[in-house]
């Protein structure tokens, strides 16, 4: 009767061993990065936003980047890492009309994400956290790109 005590006694500790201690949660993990509206990349004076938009869709592809979609406003792209690769870096690119002064001033916005097979999902990529600093240095051609592009690479107004 002791041995069969001591066995379910055995499953029971295994059992609430594998619970977060103190009522901890074990699946949520702090976002630490401030929920705020991003800054534009750059303002650009122009009468046509459309042919910013068009130089910049030409700008991404230069870079290596597929255009997954635009709508006339907005630009979502993806970069693989190789042909093979199910890992990918993604940048969604948008344009605003400033508040001030709409016919004149376009604002042009970035945000980016890199996005990665997990070992535990190998259904499908997951977005993964990187550092400002990573996230920066893995887009930063690309940002310069479009800078250089809409400051030096043609004759807009």
């Amino acid at each position: 009767m002791s041995r069969i005590a001591g066995i379910v006694l055995a499953g029971v500790l295994c059992c609430f061993a594998s619970l977060p201690l103190f009522g901890q949660s074990l699946g949520a993990v702090e976002d630490t990065t401030p929920l705020e509206r991003p800054r534009p990349v750059l303002q650009v004076k122009t009468q046509t936003p459309s042919d910013i938009l068009q130089r910049i869709v030409d700008v991404v592809i230069t870079n290596g980047y597929a255009i997954q979609e635009s709508d006339g406003s907005s630009i979502d792209a993806t970069k693989r890492d190789s042909n093979e690769s199910e890992n990918y870096d993604r940048v969604i690119i948008w344009l605003e009309r400033d508040f001030d002064r709409p016919s004149e001033i376009v604002k042009v916005f970035l945000i980016y994400g890199r996005f990665e097979l997990l070992w535990g999902n190998q259904i499908e990529t997951v977005r993964i956290h990187l550092t400002e600093v990573e996230a920066r240095n893995r887009v930063s051609d690309l940002r310069a790109a479009i800078y250089m592009e809409l400051i030096f690479g043609g004759d807009d107004e």
